[in-house]
């Protein structure tokens, strides 16, 4: 596993819009002491690397925009740095994971029962991590046994834990994904889910040419109508261009100044508390966002913080089957145009 995560992070990619170097350390909070092999990377991008054996790293930086830096290591919390100064190193401190006894059950041999509850209960964590997209029936966790799955029957949840990153191959849009969560709780019925982590993608993966095509051509009907390209969207003042159209609970027509504040050449922020409904294509208002923040950051790439933001609708059912990396790069179709509705 470590030699495949190694291999994962070997290699950054240096896109036209990277240049900038950014340095730091990880060490163990508790110890003091670097951390070798942890890895770092921008959250949802192709771009990463991992510390050497003095728990050093080098991460190249996008000219414009900022990503939030994840930094992982097997056995330690995982953080998300997203103040950080470029021309400093940075010196992370990770804290060791501990975990709870009430959320592991440890068996050299499980029942049928067991077994046959396993089953199901993975069954609703893929359907629910997937999504049901056409995408999703090609995707697959290479380590699915690392996965941890805790039923609580008073509250009818499920959560899920993994003490390793999960490695997905998305055959479907030609990616391989290393996903860490850090929650996942769904009802039985999939009505509600709470879904957030970290992950990095890998771009390369082994295919014939004519699936290659197949990938990319997912890969645009993917994007059209995601939050990716709805955010980048807004970042261009391209909403009607785009098909996009927001209104308030008035059914009034939202524009762009009365939605975006720019601080600088590189951030925005979405300046509107509370629901929105958004149409792509259509007449048809089948998305609504609740702002819960007073702004919402986001960049050119499409990059939002989570955080701010509860999808319903059509685009919540948007998972990790449909995911794109935020350096992925839109262009038209060779012929006609592509569209998507929902």
């Amino acid at each position: 596993m470590r030699t495949n995560l190694i291999s994962i992070f070997l290699t950054i990619i240096c896109l036209p819009n990277y240049s900038q170097v950014i340095f730091g350390t990880v060490f163990d909070n508790e110890t003091k002491k670097q951390i070798p092999y942890a890895n770092v990377f921008f959250n949802g991008t192709t771009n990463g690397t991992y510390t050497d054996k003095s728990g050093s790293f080098n991460l190249v930086l996008p000219k414009k925009g900022r990503f939030p830096i994840a930094v992982t290591s097997i056995g330690y919390e995982s953080i998300l740095l997203s103040d950080y100064l470029v021309d400093h190193p940075i010196k992370v401190f990770l804290l060791p994971k501990i975990y709870k006894l009430s959320e592991v059950n440890v068996r050299s041999k499980m029942s049928l029962r067991d077994r046959i509850a396993r089953k199901q209960n993975l069954s609703l964590f893929k359907k629910q991590f997937f999504g049901e997209s056409l995408n999703a029936s090609q995707c697959k966790i290479l380590n699915e046994n690392d996965i941890v799955l805790h039923y609580l029957d008073d509250e009818d949840i499920l959560k899920a834990y993994s003490n390793n990153p999960l490695i997905i191959i998305n055959k479907a849009l030609g990616y391989q994904i290393t996903y860490y969560i850090q929650t996942f709780e769904c009802s039985s019925s999939g009505d509600s889910l709470n879904l957030f982590g970290y992950s990095v993608f890998k771009d390369d993966i082994p295919m014939e040419v004519k699936k290659k095509v197949h990938a990319e051509k997912r890969r645009r009907l993917a994007y059209l109508g995601s939050r990716m390209q709805l955010f980048r969207s807004l970042w261009d003042n391209g909403l009607d261009s785009t098909g996009f159209t927001l209104k308030n609970i008035k059914n009034q027509k939202l524009i762009y100044d009365s939605l975006i504040v720019q601080t600088d050449s590189n951030t925005k922020y979405l300046k509107r508390k509370g629901i929105v409904n958004i149409a792509y294509l259509s007449k048809r208002y089948d998305t609504y966002i609740r702002i819960i923040r007073d702004s919402v950051y986001f960049n050119r790439f499409g990059y939002f913080d989570l955080y701010s933001v509860i999808w319903e609708g059509a685009m919540s059912r948007q998972r990790i089957a449909d995911m794109l990396p935020f350096d992925y790069i839109y262009k038209e179709a060779p012929t006609n145009k592509v569209k998507k509705s929902y």
